[in-house]
């Protein structure tokens, strides 16, 4: 992509980061605030001498990349930069917050008390960075992102095998189920990932956000011996790793595509400029449903990686 049209893709940011990111005073629920409406992005916006497509993923790419750059943590809130109040504030042992009260992960308590109290979950981190990047608004409830009728985007068809991976796209939504063992489908859809379309840089010494050891480090302790076993599997078989971003664990942060998230994929959506090749024909729509009843998505497979 040449130059000028990724530097034009992130042109307005600095307009788009002196904006209010909620309304103040009040909230609506522990979760605090919901964000305001990012303005929407318009044609006019792109220049006549870049790919609208490709300028859509290299807009999404640095909005990740400045997200990340935040530090934030891992937090049960609608507004990365909102603070848990005092009364909300209850310091526990484990890596996700499972209480009310338990509002932010404790896995930011050492390394950045700053942010300790700021940051996002899972959905609500992948609607921030469409409302931010491109003023589209989707549902940040996990159930009704993954497969509602009101669900952002269009479903992809099967991604049956790892060497179809390289049909995704930037700002595309992979949605994971719990861990497999033991457990027979359906499986309710329990965390939400966006595709970069980076892979891991190999490089020995390197310091690149994309460095190995770097998305190695970013994992929960109970994902790194997996996860690393995936990325030697492939490196030996000379395969590409490739990188998501969510939000869990100690807050948004790249990650390698591999172990837990491979393993537990359930299916994928794309909001940016879907792809009519990629539409599922009627059998891949049995891949989930929702329950209306509970406001789940339940998913009747997952890759194995």
């Amino acid at each position: 992509m040449p130059a000028g049209c990724r530097a034009s893709a992130s042109a307005d940011f600095a307009f788009r980061n002196s904006l209010q990111q909620y309304p103040t005073g009040g909230a609506d629920s522990r979760w605090g605030p919901r964000l305001n409406w990012y303005p929407q992005v318009s044609a006019a916006q792109v220049p006549n001498s870049c790919n609208p497509t490709a300028w859509a993923w290299a807009r999404m790419q640095a909005a990740i990349l400045q997200t990340i750059s935040y530090d934030l943590n891992y937090c049960h809130h609608h507004a990365p930069f909102w603070t848990t109040p005092s009364q909300y504030r209850v310091w526990c042992d484990r890596s996700e917050p499972d209480t009310d009260q338990e509002k932010c992960s404790c896995s930011k308590a050492g390394s950045n008390k700053a942010n300790a109290w700021r940051g996002v979950d899972c959905s609500s981190y992948t609607t921030y960075l469409y409302n931010y990047a491109f003023g589209y608004y989707p549902t940040s409830a996990i159930g009704s992102q993954a497969c509602a009728a009101t669900a952002p985007g269009r479903l992809l068809g099967s991604i049956s095998s790892p060497s179809n991976l390289s049909l995704l796209a930037p700002g595309d939504l992979l949605f994971i189920t719990p861990s497999r063992k033991g457990r027979a489908p359906p499986l309710r859809v329990s965390h939400v990932i966006m595709w970069t379309g980076w892979t891991v840089d190999f490089s020995k010494g390197s310091t690149s956000p994309l460095a190995n050891a770097t998305l190695v480090a970013n994992l929960s302790a109970s994902q790194r011996a997996s996860t690393v076993a995936c990325i030697d599997a492939a490196a030996a078989a000379d395969q590409p790793v490739y990188v998501i971003t969510d939000s869990h664990h100690a807050g948004p942060a790249l990650r390698p595509f591999c172990g837990w998230y491979q393993s537990s994929f359930s299916h994928a959506r794309r909001v940016v400029n879907p792809d009519a090749g990629l539409y599922p024909d009627k059998n891949d729509l049995q891949v989930a449903y929702y329950d209306r009843t509970k406001g789940d998505c339940m998913s009747w497979w997952a890759l194995q990686g």
